[in-house]
């Protein structure tokens, strides 16, 4: 072979190789047959006056009745307890919904529903159940002024289209939302879901569907907490239909604004983050609640304990933008790291809070933990992003803080919660 063809086999080889190196980044660098999928997720951080109006809200919530109902519960054999008794009808049957406000949820992406493909833009939300989007028979737009500037569902023009025609009743923080279900063709990231049951929403009061830039809801908990009851949530569709490799998902949750927040399907993505992970089993009450929930055995500041969590149930929430515990809880917790300047000029002499789960220690810094967000003349302001939540059991939120410095992965293979250490950009 003479040289220049030798030169030109050897650039078509390494060509081939960079195309098949490229193609494995591409799909996360999963290994064999395994592919993930990647939904990309926009960030809308708040202003100061938002962030405000969030801890308000906050502050008021009552605790939830069917919550407070299972209060009794503290071991294995409670919950194997309470479960027949949820069967029999013997408990409160109150839906356990979420305390959730929508101003509280800064991340969401695309999404589609029909046959043509209707376009919709949704919160991914792990701390619910139910997919739901506006309806074009929302059309009210004095009681629900939301729809007229958001895309709505047109059942006439898809070809997939069922009906299904169960009632339901959504009372968040941020306006009671009631609707109907229909099923259809979901596509959640290039995944076709086949016979997907979703609400279509005709009433939606409040100023946060008017102001929002997303039109609805697709949540990733477990079927427990979706509603109507039975329905099963899309990502346990896409496990029923074999969609995905590995019944995994993952957020990785950026502090930026632009493209850079991502939803992967089917597994983690080797680009957004460093080390390992360390996975963590689902805390007792889960097979009642719904939540991912998992085990806190302590949370430390500035390396000491502050004696709050032993044993405490966390829930890992895309949808809440601070960190929650029990007001009991967090008042210890929140003196143990001290005043946060609203001028910002101490964030860096804050000290770091320490979240010791199943052994390992997970650090989260100031600059994670506060909140930073523009006054009504745009200067920066900062606020401490945690607070006390009562929603009728001691359950703490690891929210948004937590989950932009760990990349988080969601294992219904294995019940698991796995955290590593994200990329920071």
């Amino acid at each position: 072979m003479g040289w220049p063809l030798a030169r030109s086999f050897a650039l078509v080889v390494v060509l081939v190789l960079f195309a098949y190196c490229e193609a494995n980044r591409n799909d996360g660098g999963a290994a064999g047959d395994e592919k993930i999928l990647r939904i990309s997720l926009e960030h809308r951080p708040k202003t100061a006056a938002q962030i405000q109006q969030m801890m308000q809200w906050r502050a008021e919530q009552k605790p939830n009745p069917a919550l407070s109902a299972l209060s009794w519960v503290r071991t294995e054999s409670d919950v194997e307890t309470a479960l027949r008794m949820v069967r029999a009808g013997a408990l409160n049957d109150l839906p356990i919904i979420p305390q959730k406000n929508f101003w509280d949820s800064e991340y969401y992406g695309p999404i589609t529903i029909g046959t043509p493909p209707q376009n919709f833009t949704v919160i991914f939300d792990t701390g619910s159940a139910t997919l739901w989007v506006p309806s074009i028979h929302c059309n009210d737009f004095k009681k629900s002024p939301g729809c007229q500037n958001h895309a709505r569902y047109d059942a006439v023009k898809s070809s997939t289209y069922v009906s299904v025609n169960k009632t339901y009743i959504l009372p968040y923080g941020s306006g009671t939302v009631i609707g109907y279900t229909s099923s259809d063709v979901a596509n959640l990231g290039g995944i076709d879901i086949k016979g997907q049951v979703f609400g279509e929403t005709t009433v939606e009061p409040g100023d946060i569907w008017t102001q929002s830039p997303f039109d609805g809801l697709c949540g990733m908990a477990y079927p427990q907490l979706a509603l109507p009851a039975g329905v099963l949530p899309p990502f346990d569709q896409i496990m029923k239909q074999k969609l995905v490799s590995k019944n995994v998902f993952s957020f990785y949750l950026s502090s930026h604004q632009l493209n850079s927040s991502v939803l992967v399907l089917g597994g983690v993505d080797q680009q957004y983050y460093t080390g390992e992970f360390t996975y963590h089993p689902q805390n007792l009450l889960q097979p009642l609640l719904g939540y991912w929930l998992i085990t806190g055995d302590d949370i430390k500041v500035a390396g000491q304990s502050v004696g709050v969590c032993k044993s405490c149930a966390l829930v890992v929430d895309t949808g809440t933008s601070i960190l929650t515990g029990p007001t009991s809880a967090i008042g210890p917790l929140i003196n143990a790291i001290g005043n946060v300047s609203a001028d910002c000029s101490n964030v860096k002499s804050l000290p770091t809070i320490t979240f010791t789960i199943g052994g390992k220690d997970y650090t989260l810094e100031p600059d994670f933990y506060v909140l930073y967000g523009p006054d009504d003349s745009g200067k920066i302001t900062c606020q401490l992003g945690l607070q006390g939540l009562d929603p009728g059991l001691p359950l703490w939120i690891l929210g948004d803080p937590f989950l932009r410095k760990y990349y988080t992965a969601f294992d219904r293979d294995t019940n698991t919660v796995g955290f590593a250490t994200a990329v920071q950009q």
